[in-house]
């Protein structure tokens, strides 16, 4: 197959010359350029940390390596940029603290909406309130509340004591004063033992212990000793805490634990009021049978 050309060989010679001559001219102009702008540049233009990124072009790129290629002093700075670019990416951010965090909000808040800055309370003033006024404020919120509940069962307290006097006057009744109950020779022989009534509380000589003690037989007591723990209380009365040493006869010991209960009107033991002495007191007692012999009339 032939291709047939319009032009003539001898024709097309004069133009390939000239295309020929002016890339030579181009080659060396480009690289007179380059030569040039290479021993024109110094260190100080060398832009180390943005070798690499797209910020440059390529051009760019190619003059630095070449100059680095002819400078060990940018080639070890190029090495140092990039140690510290490596060690600042293993660098772990902690997070800002919620103080900054708010003055940024705030001072963003303020720039985007100036009007608003007068209506947000400033930052030393939040701070007092939280730190100062609110514990204060809570602590004597606190102590109105615990002493207004105070009085309120005082005052609760002396109504239900008023009521109750009122209602004992109405119906014409007054309970009866300890001494009231006691003649003349008890309240002689509580007073001779006011020494010791503070550690050992007085029997009451007409009382319901005394009266037990008439009652039993030598035979019924036998010559075993009792021994009780008791607590007397405050009103005379006592308990029994623990039976040390029980009596053969068990109705013995039901009737003296009786006797240590009785009501008010008869107790045991003389009242704390009039024995001086506090209101509860343990005690330990022994209670064994005597012989008397009556020698009265024998010679």
């Amino acid at each position: 197959m032939r291709v047939l050309c319009p032009y003539k060989l001898e024709e097309l010679i004069p133009d390939i010359k000239q295309i020929k001559r002016q890339q030579r001219i181009d080659g060396i102009s480009s690289n007179l350029i380059s030569v040039t702008m290479e021993e024109n540049m110094r260190c100080t233009d060398l832009k180390l940390l943005l070798y690499g990124e797209p910020i440059l072009d390529e051009k760019e790129n190619f003059l630095i390596e070449s100059h680095l290629r002819s400078c060990p002093n940018c080639r070890h700075r190029l090495m140092e940029v990039r140690i510290l670019t490596q060690e600042l990416k293993h660098i772990e951010f902690s997070n800002p603290p919620e103080q900054l965090i708010r003055s940024v909000k705030r001072i963003v808040t303020t720039q985007i909406n100036p009007d608003t800055q007068d209506q947000m309370p400033s930052e030393n003033l939040v701070r007092w309130l939280q730190f100062h006024f609110l514990p204060y404020f809570i602590g004597v919120t606190l102590s109105l509340l615990i002493f207004s509940a105070f009085l309120l069962s005082l005052f609760s307290a002396g109504g239900q004591r008023n009521i109750e006097t009122e209602i004992q006057s109405t119906l014409g009744y007054s309970q009866p004063s300890p001494m009231s109950r006691f003649d003349e020779a008890i309240l002689e022989y509580a007073a001779a033992r006011r020494g010791v009534s503070m550690e050992s509380p007085s029997i009451n000589p007409s009382g319901s212990l005394m009266n037990l003690a008439q009652s039993v037989s030598s035979d019924t007591l036998g010559k075993k000793e009792i021994v009780l723990v008791a607590e007397v209380l405050s009103d005379g009365m006592a308990r029994v805490e623990q039976v040390v040493n029980p009596p053969k006869n068990q109705q013995l010991l039901k009737n003296l634990e009786a006797a240590l209960q009785q009501n008010q009107t008869s107790p045991a033991f003389l009242p704390a009021s009039l024995d001086n002495r506090s209101s509860n007191v343990r005690v330990v007692l022994k209670i064994h049978g005597v012989e008397i012999i009556d020698r009265v009339g024998k010679k």
